[in-house]
């Protein structure tokens, strides 16, 4: 099953859906977004993130390479009585926004389920929809997340999911290619457009220590 499908089946559950925004999403959000700026939610999966933004003001877009992820996020809002921009997009296809028009981006927890020409090339895209001094907010796995420690690895970078402990949230991702990150492999992607990138972690333990979810908060500005 392509990664694409996988989500798709995933997103059409809707009991399986995260509902409430990421804190530090949240805080990066109002501490670095215009009050009515246009914001884009890249990448929207459930929906979770756009709603947060259409109900704070922003002037909220979203897209999603899965047509059940745009239609959940559509009926999100509308139960909600808020209104964004919701579009389905193909992967590796440029994103339908004009040059110079965000005044900040989320990609949340998505991007390491592209393969390394999508990321490539979404360095190209991040930096043209954004406004000069506008700020892109990423979330990926590193590798140092346990989901790589016990991964098939096709090269340093690229993995299959891989684990074997079906209580652990990886057991459900079995078979998808992923694309993890160290902040060098951050810095060779997004370092090609942008001159200003911060990398900071976000790690969590778990069942007394004995295995990690870790994460890069990557910031590019324009």
């Amino acid at each position: 099953m392509s990664n694409i499908s996988h989500w798709n089946d995933f997103l059409q559950d809707k009991k399986r859906h995260a509902r409430y925004p990421e804190s530090e999403l949240v805080s990066f959000v109002f501490i670095n977004f215009p009050k009515n700026g246009n914001i884009l939610d890249l990448y929207c999966g459930g929906g979770r993130h756009t709603k947060f933004l259409a109900e704070n003001g922003f002037n909220t877009y979203a897209c999603d390479v899965t047509t059940s992820g745009v239609e959940h996020t559509k009926n999100l809002l509308q139960e909600s009585n808020l209104k964004a921009d919701v579009q389905f997009i193909k992967a590796g296809d440029d994103l339908p926004y004009n040059d110079n028009f965000f005044d900040g981006i989320v990609c949340y927890g998505a991007l390491y389920y592209a393969t390394k020409e999508e990321i490539e090339k979404s360095a190209y895209e991040f930096y043209r929809i954004l406004k000069n001094g506008a700020k892109a907010y990423i979330k990926v796995r590193s590798i140092q997340d346990y989901r790589y420690t016990n991964s098939i690895k096709n090269s340093k970078y690229e993995i299959i999911i891989n684990e074997q402990d079906n209580k652990k949230q990886a057991y459900k991702e079995n078979g998808l290619k992923c694309y993890y990150f160290d902040k060098e492999e951050a810095l060779r992607i997004f370092s090609k457009t942008f001159k200003n990138i911060q990398i900071d972690r976000f790690s969590l333990s778990h069942e007394n220590d004995t295995f990690l979810d870790d994460q890069l908060l990557i910031t590019l500005t324009k």
